[in-house]
């Protein structure tokens, strides 16, 4: 899957490798991510909630899982991790 997902600040293009979710980003558009979609700071806790999110989805195909969520949680944009945990 190759998607690119419209940040407040700036694009970020994701994709799947397996089961993996890769973004190329530095560290501090990593956080702003992270902080964008959930709410967080941290990598692998971003990685759980995201993975949770999109396959709570009724859609078959993982690249309209994805495709489908992370704008929804851009837009939701949850202001720390208590509302990050209720949009998932």
């Amino acid at each position: 899957m190759s998607t690119e997902v419209i940040s407040k600040d700036h694009k970020v293009t994701a994709r799947m490798n397996g089961d993996v979710l890769e973004c190329k980003l530095n560290g501090n558009e990593k956080l702003q991510l992270y902080k964008e979609m959930f709410g967080i700071e941290d990598e692998e806790t971003f990685k759980l909630l995201l993975s949770q999110t999109a396959n709570s989805s009724v859609l078959p195909d993982t690249d309209d899982k994805y495709n489908s969520v992370m704008p929804l949680l851009l837009d939701i944009a949850p202001k720390d991790a208590l509302e990050g945990m209720l949009v998932e």
